[in-house]
């Protein structure tokens, strides 16, 4: 799989690269970042957000071990979902997120719990955050 990347992604790409066991190649303005065979997730799993607790944003990590649909969505304590980060048919890799603390219409949401859930075709994961103010 070959990826193509503004080059002002360059640092970041450097240490993704070198942590995930990939290589990089310089083309024109752009890095090609090619994923090594064997950093291609193989089970599906959802990392702890990060930081947590967070103001004003905290990111959210999962692998996805086949191509496929995934809705990754915030709720309330209440189980009202206040957004939805992704709803889309996804490829095969490791896949991050960052929440703001708004819900879809970009209101800033109160201080408190709140839980992320990744819904796939077979499976899904849950993990809970706190936003503080």
């Amino acid at each position: 799989m070959t990826t193509s990347i503004p080059a002002e992604r360059a640092s970041a790409i450097a240490s993704f690269a070198s942590s995930r066991g990939g290589s990089e190649i310089a083309v024109g303005t752009e890095i090609e970042y090619r994923v090594g065979a064997g950093s291609l997730p193989t089970a599906f799993a959802l990392y702890g957000n990060y930081p947590n607790p967070f103001n004003p944003l905290t990111t959210i990590k999962f692998d996805l071990p086949r191509d496929g649909h995934v809705a990754l969505r915030i709720y309330d304590l209440s189980g009202r979902a206040v957004r939805t980060l992704a709803d889309d048919n996804l490829v095969r890799a490791t896949h991050t997120y960052q929440w703001d603390g708004t819900d879809d219409a970009g209101h800033r949401l109160a201080s408190g719990v709140y839980y992320y859930r990744v819904d796939t075709d077979n499976q899904s994961a849950t993990g809970k955050m706190m936003l503080v103010k």
